[in-house]
């Protein structure tokens, strides 16, 4: 009697995971070439009490879907000046720095607000996947380390980034690659300096390599900015494959190199 519960109960975790995939998966298809958005159905926030306990099972099939899209918003974006004055950043940048930023910093800070972006996806399906690979399955540290990234960088989803940074920084807080890629979102995309120059003083404090010291040192300055995000970018670029999404991250880099060189020469 106790076999047949034990394999009904597995039988029922294995529908509902079955179901829930079904709603979640959709068929791979051709780049650029996506299906309606009913197709890409994201897990909503009470998944956890469907998981039977098998939280990281779940976590893993959610973290394997992500990763087959991970550059998908499907909802409608936001251009980048509206999202801007939603969330006060451009205001907030100038009132925080305003006491303390010489004339070149601010000069620097007008050339990245110049600099082409792309609309903005104000957290979007990837980063409905990620917030529930996260939930289900706290303690695994890619989501943190190599999805916030993402959702900053290629998907321009800043406030999604933000809280899969934030939860991640909570857990953990000794971790100075997460504490330092988390300081070039609150940099280049919410243009938050003194976030920024705090997370990126603890990364140097837990452990960082000599360079990140000189960099926290500099950081309230344009070139110093300009390293952070050059550095950043360039360590990113190594964990992607796909073609496309490396040209759009080499595209930036040449950007933030061209600032980097014109500005140099006022530095000494």
């Amino acid at each position: 009697m106790k076999n047949i519960i034990k394999q009904a109960t597995y039988l029922f975790i294995f529908l509902i995971i079955f179901i829930v995939n079904i709603y979640s998966f959709n068929k791979l298809l051709p780049e650029t070439e996506f299906a309606s958005n009913q197709n890409f159905l994201a897990p909503p926030e009470y998944i956890h009490h469907f998981s039977f306990g098998y939280h990281e099972s779940l976590a893993d099939s959610f973290w394997i879907r992500w990763a087959q899209d991970v550059d998908l918003c499907v909802k409608d974006k936001k251009s980048r000046d509206i999202f801007n004055k939603e969330n006060n950043i451009l205001q907030k940048t100038f009132e925080s720095q305003s006491a303390a930023v010489s004339i070149e910093l601010e000069t620097i800070n007008v050339s990245l607000s110049q600099m082409p972006k792309k609309d903005v996806c104000d957290e979007g399906w990837s980063f409905l996947i990620l917030d529930a690979v996260t939930n289900l399955a706290p303690k695994f540290k890619v989501p943190y380390k190599l999805g916030a990234p993402t959702l900053s960088v290629l998907l321009e989803d800043h406030m999604g980034a933000k809280k899969i940074f934030d939860k991640g920084i909570v857990l953990y807080p000794d971790d100075w690659s997460l504490l330092y890629r988390a300081a070039y979102h609150y940099l280049f995309e919410l243009r938050d300096l003194e976030r920024a120059a705090d997370l990126l003083k603890q990364a140097a404090d837990k452990g960082a390599p000599d360079w990140v010291h000189s960099l926290a040192a500099r950081i309230y300055t344009g070139t110093g900015q300009l390293e952070l995000g050059i550095s950043t970018l360039e360590n990113y670029l190594k964990m992607i494959k796909h073609e496309g999404r490396r040209k759009e991250i080499e595209e930036r880099l040449s950007r933030l190199k061209k600032l980097l060189k014109e500005q140099k020469p006022q530095d000494s």
